[in-house]
């Protein structure tokens, strides 16, 4: 019997529970029966099972804990069904999916979705990385899928496959949410619904199956963003839901007897739950409501009468309007407190829907964003509001891989996977304007790095070339050598601070040292070896001293390079269990921020002896690997970029005491590559969509100025489509003028919440206030790295 846990969170009746877990013992116990019971629970419901004395006496001596798969394990569970297939399996997306998979839990049916829809974009007989990213990345497959079948459906088809998809998850109580069986007369017989249901079980999210229905894919309700935040906003009503259907039941059990019907504020609240858009009622639990609803009204026709025969008792009333009064005062009290949860809740919403509108109207996400930071100023509406605030350039045909600025902050260089790198010219948060592409390179060019001088920019190449080029005449840059000894495809390059030693890194698990003292002639001075596999970043010291090197084993390795063809063996650093991915130096050299996977993936380290480096800190937070790190020129704050699709910043004062500061969202996929200005003031970020994003690091001073960045003035139109229990306030500009305007306020600290202006009230016909409807917005899922 698999998925034994049903047995708690499907059946509601104690009894019934009581009765089959005793009828299976005494069958497997019966003397000489031939049966043989195996059963299948998740370890969250074991302390479930040890409440009933049958099953504690059993399984105490006759369990197995079967635990994740090795990665040896998931390796064959990967390339073994496709080898008898005729199909071969890609190294790079091996290593990809093994990597995702090892040590989590939960995550074979993502693996196994992960790769039906890899099959299904595959290149002849062979699944490849390419389709893998295509199909959405590792937890993206499945809830592109649900997307692709959600964007596919009517407006009222939608409305249904919300009903239905929360209708089949039994809420957790004190456990994880799971599937929920349902019979299929539950979900209506309407043409729409069964459009729902034959679509979703055509992509395999939903299992119909002898006038049954359930989730195919339990993992679908943590993969699926929509399907979260449907189960998020209503979890409440759907509790209420579930006690309706076991009332309802109890009901239909007993005859119909109107002693087991709803009554009061259970009736009230089953009433709420019939004129709810997100829940459908089966056609017992209708007529349960209505049978409720009219014995309340005999009720209240007797208590009429009751009431009739009281009319002697006015003089009581006196004493009750005193007790109104103070009651009233309470009710205002606790009225305002609602309010205040109310605007906080309807603050989150709106912030959500600026985040997905400001790549289609970003004029209108700006709006959106500082209406909600004005109704609930928090670190999460202030983010969302940056977030639209960041200036979008399309820099790429594809996915932009690195980005660098040159060190007067005049020019910004960006690497892409369609084979060319970009020069722009940058001016703070300007729309940065296209000044040179620099071509040759065979395959994606992965990394840039300018020279201290600015004179010249190194770019590196999956095709094995590192190329030099002269860039003192910005929209004319020049070819000064080509560089093809670094063997395999090249992940990285840096310059050393004096700018004449260029350390090259790639797919051959070696760091070339090089003498470019003069670019047209570079010489190859050493190789550093060490690495088990690709190295994936390098970066020198300030002092140009150290070396650091970030691979694909997992490991950092600091090597002492004073001596340039005779580099020495400092340390190693294993502190990411599934590869490294970046590396960078604080200005002071002290600190060394490395980056990858697992649980902390971006990590702080004390250089005070770099033959003993020290662990500082592991910074959380990010839900999927990170590619990129970098220190603000001042040393104060640390960025990093995550395939998680979103940029946070970190403030380092402390190393050993790091906090959070901001997350920025924007990017449709993963985030590749993040780096600040020289001066500090601008922090841009590369990502899988092809597109570079500039912020102001100033986040008083962004926030404070919002409203040149507006556009049109949101109209009344827009306003009602978004807050529809909101009193039209536009936040920028007056309601009875045109146009926006800017209103500079005084920049706190840049730590600081900007004190907002006061916020519009959430009324409800214009009187009393209520929560809005939710909506929500569709997410591109990230490409995985």
């Amino acid at each position: 019997m698999d998925q034994f846990e049903e047995v708690f969170t499907v059946c509601t009746d104690a009894d019934e529970r009581a009765r089959f877990i005793a009828a299976l013992v005494e069958e497997a116990e019966r003397p000489g029966s031939g049966c043989r019971i195996v059963l299948g629970v998740r370890a969250d419901f074991y302390a479930h099972c040890t409440r009933h004395a049958p099953l504690v006496a059993i399984l105490r001596d006759a369990q197995v804990v079967v635990g994740p798969m090795s990665a040896a394990e998931l390796r064959c569970a990967v390339v073994e069904p496709a080898r008898r297939a005729g199909l071969t399996v890609e190294g790079a997306l091996q290593a990809t999916l093994v990597a995702h998979a090892h040590g989590q839990a939960g995550v074979l049916p993502l693996l196994s979705h992960a790769l039906l829809e890899t099959w299904r974009r595959r290149r002849g007989a062979a699944l490849t990385l390419d389709a893998f990213h295509a199909a959405g990345g590792f937890e993206g497959a499945l809830a592109q899928s649900a997307e692709s079948l959600y964007s596919s459906l009517t407006v009222r088809q939608q409305q249904l496959a919300r009903q239905t998809f929360v209708h089949l998850i039994a809420l957790g109580e004190g456990t994880e949410d799971t599937k929920r069986p349902v019979s299929r007369d539950e979900l209506g017989e309407d043409a729409d619904t069964a459009t729902v249901l034959a679509r979703a079980a055509a992509l395999r999210l939903l299992t119909l199956d002898d006038g049954r229905v359930e989730l195919t894919h339990e993992a679908l309700i943590r993969a699926w963003p929509r399907l979260r935040g449907w189960l998020t906003d209503d979890r409440e009503r759907l509790r209420a839901h579930r006690r309706l259907t076991d009332a309802a039941r109890a009901w239909e059990t007993l005859g119909r007897d109107p002693g087991a019907l709803y009554r009061g504020a259970r009736l009230a609240l089953a009433r709420d739950l019939v004129s709810s858009r997100g829940i459908r009622l089966a056609p017992t639990e209708q007529a349960f409501v209505d049978a409720g609803t009219a014995a309340e009204a005999a009720a209240g026709d007797s208590a009429r009468r009751r009431a009739r025969r009281l009319r002697s008792l006015v003089a009581l009333l006196a004493v009750l309007v005193v007790v109104a009064t103070i009651a009233t005062v309470d009710a205002r009290r606790a009225e305002e407190e609602v309010t205040r949860q109310r605007n906080a809740a309807v603050a989150r919403t709106i912030a959500d829907s600026a985040t997905v509108l400001v790549n289609t109207d970003p004029g209108l996400a700006v709006q959106l964003g500082l209406t909600a930071y004005r109704l609930a100023p928090t670190a999460r509406t202030r983010d969302a509001l940056v977030s639209t605030l960041m200036t979008t350039v399309a820099a790429h045909a594809k996915e932009v891989l690195a980005i660098a600025y040159r060190p007067d902050g005049r020019q910004l260089a960006t690497a892409s996977g369609d084979h060319t790198a970009r020069l722009w010219r940058v001016h703070g948060t300007d729309r940065p304007v296209a000044e040179a592409t620099l071509r040759g390179h065979g395959d994606d060019v992965r990394t840039v790095a300018y020279r201290p001088d600015g004179r010249a920019l190194a770019t590196g190449s999956a095709d094995g070339s590192v190329r030099l080029w002269d860039t003192a005449a910005a929209t004319r840059p020049a070819l000064l050598a080509s560089l093809t000894g670094q063997g395999g495809d090249v992940r990285s390059v840096a310059y050393g601070p004096d700018g004449r030693t260029l350390a090259t890194a790639g797919g051959d698990g070696s760091v070339g040292l090089w003498d470019v003292t003069d670019p047209i002639r570079p010489a190859l001075l050493t190789r550093v070896t060490g690495h088990r596999d690709a190295v994936r970043a390098v970066a020198f010291s300030p002092d140009g001293r150290t070396l650091a090197s970030a691979g694909e084993d997992g490991a950092v390795r600091l090597t002492a390079v004073a001596h340039r063809r005779r580099p020495q063996r400092l340390a190693v650093l294993d502190g990411h269990a599934t590869g490294a991915f970046s590396v960078a130096f604080s200005p002071d050299g002290r600190t060394l921020a490395t980056a990858g996977g697992g649980h902390a993936p971006v990590r702080l380290w004390s250089l005070a002896d770099p033959r003993r480096p020290a662990p500082l800190a592991g910074l959380s937070g990010h839900t999927d690997v990170v590619g990129s790190v970098a220190f603000s020129p001042d040393g104060r704050t640390l960025a990093s970029a995550s395939d998680d699709r979103t940029v946070r910043l970190w403030s380092v004062d402390r190393p050993a005491h790091p906090a959070a500061l901001a997350t920025l969202t924007g990017h449709g996929t993963a985030v590749g590559s993040v780096a600040f200005s020289p001066d500090g003031t601008v922090l841009a970020s590369g990502g899988f969509d092809a597109t570079v994003r500039l912020a102001g690091t100033d986040r008083a001073r962004v926030i404070a100025h919002a409203c040149a960045h507006t556009g049109p003035r949101i109209t009344r139109a827009q306003w009602t489509a978004h807050l529809p229990y909101v009193a039209y306030a536009p936040p920028c500009g007056d309601p009875d003028g045109s146009g926006p305007v800017t209103r500079p306020r005084s920049a706190p600290g840049p730590d600081a919440h900007p004190a907002p202006p006061a916020a519009p009230g959430v009324q409800r016909d214009g009187a009393r206030r209520s929560d809005p409807p939710v909506r929500r917005h569709a997410v591109t899922p990230s490409r995985v790295r």
